[in-house]
């Protein structure tokens, strides 16, 4: 078993994923002194800014669950992880909204600290062949044993640290093994929701075309942007004249596929730019788009195919369903325990911006 030892230095966004957010970055069961009981992260003074993504004092106590300590690092580097991912996406946030994620953030570190205390109680065991097998691939994913050493060094921890934390991963996984062990989904369930959700398993509509490309940027001083408009017309008539399509690329496409005719073979939508996607399945099979503008220039389309959406057969969806059932059933299995261990475990949010508005701030 793993001693719940008091861990120094906060892992690092990079670390906290690799030991899948289990971290335990507190005293487990050696108590918080009441001097870090009572200080609270204050809010900013006035003028103050700080980045979003970095806790204003990165060693506060946040947060105790059953006498372990949660740094307000951890819980801003891990709404960081979320926010990050959803950035990628395009989406931004008001203040509020960070401050939402920070809160979410954690209470899914809350819900794994009880689990990790839980397994620790229960003495679940750890294969140590397993532990040093995943301590050498870390050390293997980072080259040399000098990078090895440079990695922990950012991450602010020891490797008696890393081990310590992956070994308290391995243990969840097994505890949560242990309760999802009898956790089974039969072929006659996996056909009732399939039959219950038939409209979700269907192929992509899918369009197949060619296209020719002349270039012009917005930004392209307009005699420039006259010359590719007037060549893009110039290929279009003949086109729609009745001359081959794919010739006509060779000869006028300035795009990278004009040596093979412009061919783009099958896509589905959600792939091209949203004005050449409409173009694209708005025009019949076998017909030949007006000019359009795109953010590379102007272009004309000639649809040659298309193939509607269609179901996809249970047979090719049944094992794919027993998988995602099997998922969810044992993620209410997991739910249901931490529902009872929630109600024993004792927890303190010291941090009143990290309490949810619909809970009150203790005085």
């Amino acid at each position: 078993m793993f001693t719940n030892r008091r861990s120094g230095p906060i892992l690092s966004v990079t670390l906290i994923l690799v030991v899948a957010l289990f971290c335990a970055c507190g005293g487990g069961e050696e108590s918080i002194p009441e001097a870090d009981r009572q200080a609270a992260v204050p809010a900013l003074g006035a003028g103050e800014e700080t980045s979003p993504n970095l806790a204003p004092e990165p060693d506060k106590v946040v947060a105790i669950v059953n006498g372990a300590g949660i740094k307000a690092e951890q819980v801003y580097e891990v709404a960081a992880v979320n926010i990050a991912e959803m950035a990628a996406r395009g989406m931004t946030f008001t203040k509020e909204q960070e401050r939402t994620h920070r809160i979410l953030a954690l209470d899914l570190i809350l819900d794994n600290q009880i689990l990790m205390q839980e397994a620790e109680k229960r003495a679940i065991p750890v294969d140590l062949s397993v532990l040093e097998d995943q301590i050498q691939s870390l050390r293997e994913q980072q080259g040399t044993e000098e990078e090895f050493q440079m990695y922990l060094a950012r991450a602010g921890i020891s490797e008696d640290q890393l081990r310590d934390e992956v070994g308290r991963r391995l243990q969840m996984q097994t505890f949560a093994k242990i309760l999802t062990k009898d956790v089974k989904v039969s072929d006659d369930e996996a056909r009732a929701y399939y039959d219950a959700n038939r409209d979700t398993f269907m192929t992509q509509e899918l369009t197949e075309a060619s296209y020719i490309l002349r270039n012009a940027a917005e930004t392209d001083p307009e005699p420039m942007r006259a010359r590719a408009r007037e060549k893009a017309a110039e290929a279009h008539a003949r086109a729609v004249a009745g001359e081959d399509f794919a010739e006509l690329a060779k000869e006028y496409s300035q795009a990278p596929n004009a040596g093979k005719g412009g061919e783009l073979g099958m896509f589905p939508r959600g792939v091209m730019f949203p004005a050449f996607e409409k173009v694209a399945f708005e025009t019949e099979v076998g017909g030949i788009s007006d000019v359009f503008e795109t953010i590379t220039g102007f272009n004309i389309l000639k649809v040659t195919g298309r193939k509607p959406s269609e179901p996809i057969p249970f047979e090719e969806m049944r094992a794919r369903l027993k998988l995602q059932l099997v998922a969810e059933k044992e993620s209410r299995v997991m739910q249901e325990e931490l529902v009872k261990l929630r109600r024993t475990a004792e927890v303190e949010i010291l941090d009143p911006d990290l309490i949810p508005d619909d809970l009150p701030a203790e005085n």
